[in-house]
């Protein structure tokens, strides 16, 4: 729905929170969020 691949999207976020991210930066780890980055370092 959000144009991601759901493997990779859940990889990055297990990642992400299992090294430490924040909780005040929740927005960040949503798939929207997730498409822009990855779109954005392609």
């Amino acid at each position: 729905m959000n144009g991601v691949e759901p493997y990779a999207y859940l990889r990055d976020l297990f990642i992400s929170l299992a090294n430490g991210h924040l909780a005040k930066d929740l927005d960040a780890l949503m798939p929207w969020a997730y498409a822009q980055r990855i779109s954005t370092s392609e």
